[in-house]
């Protein structure tokens, strides 16, 4: 689905006066009578995205109707790339490199002297190793352990 608040460059808020300058300054400037070759054909292109566009966007019934779709996308994009962070999050968990990483730490040293920011190393690297920690020395259950990473996940999501 294309937006056509990005193809029109205006803000989803922008008032009905606002999109049918911006659709005038755009067409004028972009009209194919005013290029040649390869140039007009793109030119045609975009003055039909535009005018389909202007089309939607002036209506308001059909503005609401596409601003609902256009979040509904948005939350199904959002879901997805969710759901591809914690399928790396897992692959890189079992990942033999991270288990042979963690099983090197003797188990009765005292792991809060050993926990600190490293400001060297990536941010990700930095979360595994406090969640490592954690996981070792308050000895939660699997469930709990994931559930704590989606919650981290969606944290960081919307900062």
């Amino acid at each position: 689905m294309e937006n056509y608040y990005e193809i029109l460059e205006v803000d989803k808020n922008a008032s009905l006066d606002t999109i049918k300058k911006i659709y005038k300054y755009k067409i004028k400037q972009n009209h194919p009578d005013l290029f040649t070759g390869k140039e007009r054909q793109n030119a045609e292109k975009l003055t039909k995205k535009l005018n389909e566009a202007y089309e939607v966007l002036s209506d308001s019934n059909s503005r609401k109707i596409y601003d609902e779709q256009l979040s509904s996308n948005d939350l199904e994009k959002e879901n997805k790339m969710l759901k591809d962070e914690i399928e790396l999050l897992n692959n890189y968990i079992n990942d033999q490199k991270f288990k042979e990483i963690y099983d090197e730490i003797p188990e009765n040293e005292n792991k809060t002297e050993e926990l600190k920011y490293d400001n060297q190393l990536p941010f990700y690297k930095n979360l595994f190793s406090l969640l490592s920690f954690t996981f070792k020395n308050v000895f939660l259950k699997p469930i709990i352990f994931v559930l704590i990473l989606l919650l981290i996940l969606l944290i960081l999501k919307h900062i």
